[in-house]
């Protein structure tokens, strides 16, 4: 994502800026992704200091894109359905993600955001520097329409429902 942001920049500077929005965590990977972080020009990637979970929602509110690429090493990526897509909705964002099935499938039911063509930082930045504000606007609004749907409480309350039917039966 970093490279992606780097190489729009390239190709148009100023183009496009890139918050790494954490949670507390791996002390090293930290500092590993800051270091790449001041590896880039003109400051277009900051890595964020880690916040609380329950803060991370309020703080990405004030941002306009949720950019997301989850490579398929294995099975679990390829199919992965992390928190941090939610987290995108449910502060309001557009999202721009990579072709990964399941997110995919949800970015384009709600029409929230856009997918990449592949997991590398050109066909990310290629996006990226396609983007118009009237799009992302839109995609914003899109967000804020699905996010009761896509809500903790509403995409769990189905199998809270199942277990209590099957705790009832036994």
């Amino acid at each position: 994502m970093m490279d992606a942001v780097a190489k729009a920049n390239e190709v148009r500077p100023g183009a496009a800026t890139f918050d790494v929005v954490l949670v507390p965590g791996d002390q090293s990977y930290i500092d590993e992704l800051t270091r790449k972080a001041k590896g880039i020009p003109g400051n277009a990637v900051k890595v964020i200091p880690p916040v609380a979970f329950d803060q991370i929602v309020p703080l990405l509110h004030g941002y306009d894109i949720g950019f997301y690429l989850c490579p398929p090493n294995n099975f679990n990526m390829r199919h992965a359905l992390p928190n941090k897509l939610f987290e995108f909705v449910q502060a309001r964002l557009a999202v721009v993600i990579g072709p990964s099935p399941e997110m995919q499938r949800i970015v384009t039911e709600h029409q929230f955001g856009l997918v990449t063509d592949g997991f590398d930082a050109a066909s990310a930045a290629d996006l990226l520097l396609k983007l118009t504000p009237e799009e992302v606007a839109e995609m914003k609004n899109a967000s804020h329409t699905a996010a009761k749907t896509l809500s903790a409480e509403a995409v769990t309350q189905p199998w809270l429902d199942a277990v209590q039917r099957l705790t009832r039966v036994a």
